[in-house]
């Protein structure tokens, strides 16, 4: 199995739906702040007419990395799932195939391999709560980023309250 093609392929299965993006960095383990900073800045642009008028978000990958926090890859997978299939605002309302999402997430897991490092900034029992520490400039916002074998995948949802 390739898995630099398979890792390509996976945005395409897990931000299909408007307001989520993914980006898989092939090549040396890039940082996962750097990634995920690249991949808010994205998000910023394609939905600026959502974006909260005034608001502030990190604007370094320093900052990015002030938010984050490790999370075990079996969360990972959850959370990834939740990006890709519910909806940030109302997490009951599914926004696409939740069985798809799950089987997407966990391939992307998997591909990372065992010793790869997972990170978040939402709180530990999301979807119930959601903590108030941005990676975007968005009202809301929700991401998942990894690094392993050589890869870095990050899925980012923003939405508007």
């Amino acid at each position: 199995m390739d898995t630099a093609w398979t890792l390509r392929a996976l945005p395409g299965s897990l931000a299909r739906e408007d307001g989520t993006f993914a980006r898989v960095v092939d090549g040396p383990e890039r940082p996962v702040p750097a990634v995920s900073r690249q991949l808010a800045a994205e998000a910023e642009r394609a939905r600026a007419h959502h974006a909260s008028r005034g608001a502030s978000g990190p604007d370094t990958p320093g900052e990015v990395a002030a938010v984050l926090r490790p999370i075990d890859a079996a969360r990972a997978v959850d959370l990834l799932t939740a990006l890709a299939a519910n909806n940030l605002l109302h997490p009951a309302r599914d926004r696409r195939d939740r069985a798809h999402a799950r089987a997407a997430a966990e391939h992307a897991g998997g591909l990372l391999g065992q010793g790869s490092a997972w990170h978040t900034h939402l709180a530990t029992d999301w979807p119930r709560v959601r903590g108030r520490n941005p990676v975007t400039r968005h009202t809301v916002d929700g991401l998942a980023a990894g690094t392993g074998s050589h890869f870095t995948v990050a899925l980012l949802q923003v939405a508007v309250d």
